[in-house]
């Protein structure tokens, strides 16, 4: 890609190796807009921004730039929830009826905590085809087709991504716990003891800073994509959780409109940056604005591989924690003990409590569902050959 004008690079001595990585993506017109931060330890060792965040190129991308970073969403909340059973107000062996009451509907009375972080309950989608944008914004109705939703296999016997229903369940037992929306749990628990900016919902301080999202194409008729989803031999409950509830959702610039942007999905609507997503996971790792999110043992215990193999929804080979992606999810480079979640198009933040790493990707290219992208385990990569 030429002509690209706004840059600004940091990177301390023998980190260099990330900004070439960088910098070949842009070169080989792989990004528009794209951030990377990292610190190891206390200390920032990459803070590199580059390209513009609007579609006319005009106004620069920096590490500070918020932009929708999808399913890197799920991670954040997946560190409130890991809060929450810090403080002592729910365990992973917890039904998660015994929070929820109506959950229990349907054969769902006995699934836990640790079955739904892990991607192993069955409640992978939810198939009310009824549902519109408004009853997701809304909250409520979805939360009332989940209790009346089947898994749609026997809870624990195998996993699959949970794409979306993951933040509504997890979003729904913590306001339960806390006794308010998911936002405000969000602002309380992770947001002000860190001082970084991550919005669930919209917010008018955005209105000046967000990131475009460029997408090719810039629209998408779902039912299209749908037909050649099947015919590519996508599975029915594939397509169901990628599109649904309601075939509402794909990865087009639908998501430059203010509708979806105040969806407030803690799956996969938040909007960031590089580098509050670093910071958020420099809170956990190693601790951020004299404040640790999580103890070292709950976090140890979070990250220990409780899926892996063949995803019955994605089809492909990933792995899982308690609510934290594994390699080859976040990264197939990446090492074990690295965890977090990537976005769809391409956004990843992650720690690594051995290496004492916190890092954050985002951009607004976002790379095509179809192809595998390998922009942000490329730059991962390049961090660890640094250390």
């Amino acid at each position: 890609m030429s002509g690209i004008e706004f840059e600004e690079v940091f990177a301390e001595e023998g980190f260099g190796g990330v900004v070439d990585v960088f910098r070949r993506h842009f070169d080989e017109g792989k990004e528009v807009g794209a951030s990377v931060v990292a610190y190891v330890g206390d200390k920032k060792v990459v803070d590199i921004s580059r390209g513009y965040r609007d579609l006319s190129w005009s106004r620069p991308f920096t590490s500070s730039t918020p932009v929708v970073v999808f399913s890197s969403t799920k991670g954040v909340t997946a560190i409130a929830v890991h809060i929450a059973i810090e403080a002592g107000l729910i365990s992973y062996e917890t039904p998660i009826a015994e929070v929820w009451p109506d959950f229990a509907q349907s054969g769902k009375a006995s699934i836990t905590l640790g079955q739904t972080l892990s991607h192993r309950s069955g409640v992978a989608i939810i198939d009310n085809d009824s549902l519109s944008i408004e009853d997701v914004s809304g909250w409520s109705e979805v939360i009332k087709a989940l209790e009346v939703q089947k898994p749609i296999w026997e809870p624990g016997s195998r996993h699959g991504y949970h794409l979306r229903t993951f933040g509504w369940i997890h979003g729904e037992i913590l306001r339960r716990l806390y006794r308010r929306d998911v936002s405000s749990i969000f602002d309380e628990l992770i947001v002000d003891p860190l001082g970084v900016d991550f919005y669930l919902k919209w917010n008018d301080r955005l209105d000046d800073s967000i990131a475009d999202l460029s997408t090719d194409p810039s629209n998408v008729e779902v039912e299209v994509m749908i037909d050649l989803e099947r015919k590519a031999g996508l599975s029915e409950q594939s397509i169901s959780a990628i599109h649904g509830p309601g075939r509402l959702f794909a990865y087009d610039q639908r998501w430059n409109e203010r509708e979806y942007r105040s969806l407030g999905m803690p799956s996969s609507s938040a909007m960031t940056s590089a580098d509050s997503l670093a910071r958020i996971y420099k809170g956990v790792v190693h601790g951020h604005n004299g404040k640790k999110l999580i103890g070292t043992k709950v976090l140890t215990e979070a990250t220990k591989e409780q899926s892996r193999g063949t995803d019955f929804i994605l089809g492909r080979e990933t792995a899982f924690g308690m609510g934290f992606a594994l390699a080859p999810m976040i990264g197939d480079s990446l090492p074990p003990t690295a965890f977090g979640h990537p976005g769809a198009g391409g956004s990843l933040g992650f720690g690594d409590l051995e290496a004492s790493i916190s890092f954050g990707y985002t951009m607004n290219k976002m790379a095509n569902a179809l192809i595998d992208d390998q922009r942000s385990n490329q730059i991962a990569k390049a961090l660890y050959e640094s250390l």
